[in-house]
């Protein structure tokens, strides 16, 4: 039996699981970062082939369930920055969402819809893959081994990176070590949640930080001060005040 064949008969016994590799591959180059999209694809083809590989159905659906529902909602945060933006998901949009109110998402709601809809396509997609358990794919031991060695290899490296951001800034931050790992799995965009978590800690102990400003009061002759603040500091804007400056 050449190669193709024995291509051919594997595809058309797990057909679906190409499709989902298929998927998550395209979405993720087209709509994502392509970073270190090696180990994300591995990382997301491993865990599939050992969920598949647990023989009891609810253990295996209690393991798949975390992992398909990040995944998608990953990927579908993904499709709905491309689409709507133009761009690829980042840390400002990271902000956003965590800063969001909760009315002001639902009154937004009939934008999200799209991407509700490719959520859940993506969650039955996965899904429908991992629920059917497949002796004929390899055993737990082999993919296990070999998804623990692509999450070690992660971890170090990501560990190595959190090290070199904390000799240079002088203070270690965990938020950069999960940043980093989140890059090397297929829930890529936590590393911007993961980073805009990281900046609002710090606004937050900004917001704490009261300061105690030594104040002198002396006599200035003026008896009004006008303050302007935003866009009506604008040129255009002075006449407001009473100034004739244009």
């Amino acid at each position: 039996m050449t190669v193709f064949n024995k291509f051919a008969r594997s595809f058309k016994s797990h057909w679906l699981l190409y499709l989902c590799v298929i998927v998550f591959g395209i979405t993720n180059l087209v709509a994502s970062s392509g970073a270190h999209m090696v180990q994300r694809l591995l990382f997301f083809v491993l865990t599939i082939l050992v969920v598949k590989r647990i023989s009891s159905l609810p253990l295996r659906l209690l393991v798949a369930a975390p992992f398909v529902l990040l995944t998608a909602a990953d990927m579908s945060i993904s499709l709905y920055s491309w689409c709507t933006f133009g761009t690829t998901f980042n840390d400002g949009f990271a902000i956003s969402v965590l800063q969001s109110d909760p009315d002001e998402v639902v009154k937004m709601l009939g934008m999200y819809i799209p991407y509700l809809c490719a959520f859940a396509f993506l969650s039955l997609l996965f899904l429908a893959v991992i629920i059917k358990y497949d002796v004929s794919l390899p055993t737990k031991k082999v993919t296990g081994i070999l998804l623990l060695i692509v999450i070690s290899g992660s971890l170090f490296s990501a560990c190595q990176f959190a090290y070199k951001d904390a000799k240079n800034k002088k203070a270690f931050s965990p938020y950069i070590l999960a940043s980093r790992f989140a890059t090397y799995t297929p829930f890529f965009n936590l590393n911007y949640f993961a980073l805009a978590a990281k900046e609002h800690q710090r606004l937050l102990s900004i917001a704490n930080t009261v300061p105690y400003f030594q104040l002198s009061v002396r006599d200035t002759g003026i008896d009004t001060y006008v303050l302007i603040v935003g866009e009506s500091v604008r040129v255009d804007n002075m006449s407001l005040y009473g100034y004739t400056r244009s």
